[in-house]
């Protein structure tokens, strides 16, 4: 039993790593289309799109009554980002330097978010509705300030033919159906694995099901860097942290108020801000994330990814 529910767990997994690429990949084309600015496209619409993966399983979780998945799911998901995504993105690069100001203004806005999330959940131990609608109304006033900074930067526009352009919209709503059901799978089937090995789910959610979301959020880094725009790579990925955290958060806690396991939080949120704080540091001390930062930064996670294995298997 133990043994099918993870091979379907992991044919979930593969689900939603393709579906989210492919997801994103078609919606570069309807933006394309409709010649949309590089801020627009980058920051707003592919941090929500990146962010699909995570969003839909936190809402599934949040909808089930399994609020260490949203936890796991959002937690993980932020640090695999700052850490492993960021990381991998620097030494595939061989260091990105740093162009624009905006992204180091952008950088503590993102820390704020990360120091409000976790405050709000440990003041209480529980991330409550008016605690998600604290959330999402930081992520609102975010949004509007950053549209009236007008900060509209216009990609090179690759022509996309009205018939791409359809056929990508038909391709989006049915993608994002696939990612609905594989979200619904991965979270029925990791409870399951849960509840038989057990192992509190917090932990498959911290551990794998957040590597796997973020899965294409790497795969679109690397192919921005390839394509020359490797500010929008780190752009991107700030917005990803901040819709994580703000919006997919704070909907899941409107929907069903959150608590997890104290010390499980504690360790992951903590790993959370020294990976948003290392960041920071490494962007203000040079105009260049070099390939020994993109290093540190791997290995953060690699010993945040022991940390939790070991709490796992020695405390619970």
């Amino acid at each position: 039993m133990v043994f099918m529910d993870i091979i379907s767990f992991a044919i979930a997994c593969l689900v939603i790593i393709f579906s989210g690429f492919w997801f994103v990949k078609y919606l570069g084309k309807f933006t394309r289309y409709l010649k949309l600015g590089g801020f627009l496209a980058g920051f707003v619409i592919l941090s929500f799109a990146t962010s699909l993966p995570e969003f839909l399983i936190s809402i599934t979780s949040a909808l089930g009554g399994y609020p260490n998945i949203v936890l796991g799911t959002i937690i993980g998901s932020s640090i695999a980002n700052l850490t492993i995504v960021i990381g991998i993105s620097v030494l595939f690069a061989k260091g990105i330097r740093i162009e624009r100001s905006t992204i180091r203004r952008d950088s503590w806005f993102m820390f704020g978010f990360v120091i409000l999330a976790v405050a709000l959940m440990g003041f209480d131990r529980v991330l409550g509705r008016i605690d998600g609608l604290i959330l999402i109304s930081a992520y609102v006033v975010y949004m509007v300030y950053l549209m009236t900074r007008k900060r509209v930067e216009v990609l090179d526009q690759v022509a996309v033919p009205k018939s791409k352009f359809l056929i990508s919209i038909v391709m989006m709503f049915v993608l994002a159906g696939v990612l609905y059901l594989g979200s619904n799978f991965m979270v029925i089937f990791a409870e399951s694995i849960s509840l038989s090995i057990g192992l509190p789910s917090i932990f498959i959610a911290l551990i794998v099901v957040a590597l796997v979301t973020t899965i294409p959020d790497l795969a679109v880094r690397i192919r921005s860097i390839s394509a020359g725009k490797r500010d929008l790579a780190i752009d991107n990925t700030m917005g990803n942290v901040i819709t994580n955290l703000a919006l997919a958060l704070g909907i899941a806690a409107l929907i069903n108020p959150l608590t997890g396991l104290f010390l499980v939080f504690v360790t992951s949120a903590a790993f959370l801000i020294l990976a948003s704080f290392l960041f920071i540091t490494f962007l203000e001390s040079e105009a260049t994330l070099t390939r020994r930062e993109g290093l540190s930064l791997v290995l953060i996670h690699v010993f945040f990814l022991v940390l939790e294995f070991y709490i796992a298997t020695k405390v619970f």
